[in-house]
């Protein structure tokens, strides 16, 4: 079950009810009457839910937004204002803190009342860790990086337009210990949009039948190696999917590679490393897409990426598919990456900024991979 934690975007939002607005829209005298009286006790009722830390609950489908009665993002504005006041200010900062710790006590209760597994936090949230460890072992808390694995072709596609360079006259390496289907699927995939596709796998003997079967069904040409000195000596455009820090370091790796890795907390540091490598993305999509979490003013708490990705994860991205080997897979299985796929494209999802080690990879340092090897060649 998917969760969301914000704090209020309005008292409005804690209401629980469109009963105001709807008398609002009348313009009797009786109507007036009828909304001062229950714009009072609405106000009240908000009041008291910030008073008591009440946690206001609302449900999308099938998952659940937790909203907390106030707002963390204007009582840390107010307290920076305050320069002046810093007896209030010390006040002011300790009392939100132990507001924000009972609520927390108190989502922790509905996490476990509705069984969340998935949680999405919003911006101000996420900063403060608010979460002992021992909670956040047992969920998966989304941030975007769960879109990566369905948006290789999209960010390939971004820096090459910044290249000026054709897929078609691409390779493409995959760095993969376990068959997932999750990684097959991308084979089967990118080998129609690029030259040919290059398995490095430590694990030979698992990938054999397995690429035998997609290249006779795709008609694409896929190599399997694991020679450290040579894979990759001289590939340009690499995704890691589950090679750790460590296990990838044991190859030589092309000085310029652009390199896209699955895993956030996966790395690559070498000083003879001049490309780039891309760890994480921001998205945009349509307005449409964004429409239902618009209506539950998530759009200026939470990130579209995140959102999407919860989009993803609620209707047709199961964790447990990610996970699953190819020895298991089923028909429906099979299909899962090209529902996704078909989403995205439907979505008008477009990458719009990369993050790499260091922050934002800037669309100069992709021009830049691509100059230094023309002029080296």
């Amino acid at each position: 079950m998917l969760g969301y934690i914000k704090e209020k975007s309005s008292n409005e939002e804690l209401y629980e009810t469109s009963y105001l607005s709807n008398i609002k829209t009348k313009k009797t005298k009786f109507a007036k009457l009828q909304y001062l009286l229950c714009f009072t006790f609405y106000e009240l009722i908000v009041k008291i839910k910030y008073l008591f830390n009440l946690i206001t609950i609302k449900k999308i489908y099938d998952a659940y937004i937790f909203i907390l009665p106030f707002d963390l993002k204007t009582k840390m504005e107010q307290q920076n204002k305050n320069i002046n006041l810093k007896s209030e200010k010390k006040h002011i900062k300790t009392h939100e803190k132990i507001k924000l710790k009972k609520c927390m006590k108190k989502v922790r209760k509905l996490i476990e009342k509705y069984k969340i597994d998935n949680l999405v936090f919003s911006n101000e949230l996420e900063k403060l860790n608010i979460f002992e460890e021992e909670v956040t072992r047992k969920i998966h808390i989304l941030d975007g990086s769960g879109l990566m694995p369905y948006l290789i072709k999209d960010i390939l596609e971004y820096i090459l337009k910044e290249q000026g360079e054709k897929a078609e006259l691409e390779d493409l390496y995959f760095c993969m210990k376990e068959p997932k289907q999750i990684y097959i699927d991308n084979i089967s995939y990118l080998g129609e949009y690029f030259r040919n596709i290059h398995v490095i796998t430590p694990n030979i003997t698992k990938f054999q039948k397995i690429i035998e079967k997609i290249e006779e069904k795709e008609n694409i040409v896929v190599t399997i190696s694991n020679n450290k000195k040579k894979s990759l000596k001289k590939a340009k455009w690499i995704i890691n999917f589950d090679f750790e820090d460590n296990e990838i370091k044991k190859y030589s790796i092309y000085r310029r590679a652009v390199m896209i890795t699955m895993e956030p907390n996966y790395d690559y540091d070498s000083l003879g490393f001049e490309g780039i490598q891309i760890k994480k993305v921001d998205i945009d999509t349509s307005d449409e897409a964004k429409e239902i979490f618009s209506r539950y003013n998530l759009l200026d708490n939470v990130p579209i990426t995140t959102l999407y990705e919860s989009l993803l994860n609620e209707g047709l991205l199961n964790k447990w598919i990610l996970n699953q080997n190819i020895s298991n897979k089923s028909t429906l299985n099979q299909k899962q990456f090209y529902k996704i796929r078909n989403k995205i494209i439907g979505d008008k999802v477009r990458v719009i900024k990369l993050y790499g080690r260091n922050g934002i990879i800037t669309n100069e340092e992709c021009k830049r991979v691509r100059e230094k090897e023309l002029n080296s060649a």
